[in-house]
């Protein structure tokens, strides 16, 4: 019968559709040093390889792996981060400001973000649910663009889920500005990733170049 021949195809069609996954992400860009005013009651760190234990624990208050978050700092990434005057960690997120040779960020859908002297790359922020509110992702967003503009970076870049209101305003109010637009759309193991100007199937686990795709002076 037609209708039992159709039968394998149009379930091959809804599992090729499954694996489809489309996202839109905002690139703002923060390219100046703002003033930085901090609340009484909480300090903002900024730390390298010598806070693996600290990252550890990072990574066991979201139920994530310890190691991986250990070999952000050993691959030379930071992590700034917001600690109360009880000394319990609330906010923290991790940046990228590579100084005489590029370095490989984590990124988006198991894809990594080639960052390049001159330029600072803000990634995987996260807030405890309980300091929600408070205003510590911008303060945490500004400390971030000051310690890339130390490491000699131009311009800082962050990013946000278009439908990530909080988020893109939280971005916003750091004094980021200056959108692009990313289109991810991934296919089972390829995304394919799209800017004005740039367009790449990338394998996950690959590498998308940040200067190819944010290329400087087009902010």
């Amino acid at each position: 019968m037609p209708g039992a021949r159709l039968l394998p195809l149009r379930r091959m069609y809804w599992w090729l559709h499954s694996l489809v996954r489309r996202r839109t992400l905002d690139f703002l860009v923060n390219e100046r040093q703002a003033q930085l005013q901090v609340p009484d009651d909480v300090e903002i760190r900024c730390s390298g390889v010598e806070a693996e234990d600290l990252a550890a624990r990072m990574a066991e208050l979201r139920g994530q792996d310890p190691e991986e978050h250990r070999g952000r700092l050993r691959a030379g990434h930071f992590v700034v981060y917001a600690i109360g005057r009880d000394g319990e960690l609330q906010s923290w997120g991790w940046a990228t400001a590579p100084v005489g040779a590029p370095q490989d960020a984590p990124w988006e859908s198991g894809i990594r973000m080639r960052v390049h002297p001159g330029t600072g790359f803000m990634w995987d922020f996260f807030t405890l649910p309980a300091y929600r509110g408070r205003g510590l992702y911008k303060l945490l967003l500004r400390r971030s663009a000051e310690q890339c503009f130390v490491r000699g970076a131009k311009r800082a870049w962050g990013y946000a889920e278009v439908s990530n209101t909080a988020s893109r305003r939280g971005i916003m109010g750091a004094d980021y500005a200056g959108r692009a637009g990313i289109q991810l759309n991934r296919y089972g193991p390829f995304c394919r990733v799209t800017s004005p100007g740039f367009s790449r199937i990338v394998r996950i686990g690959g590498v998308v170049d940040m200067d190819a795709l944010l290329p400087p002076g087009g902010g």
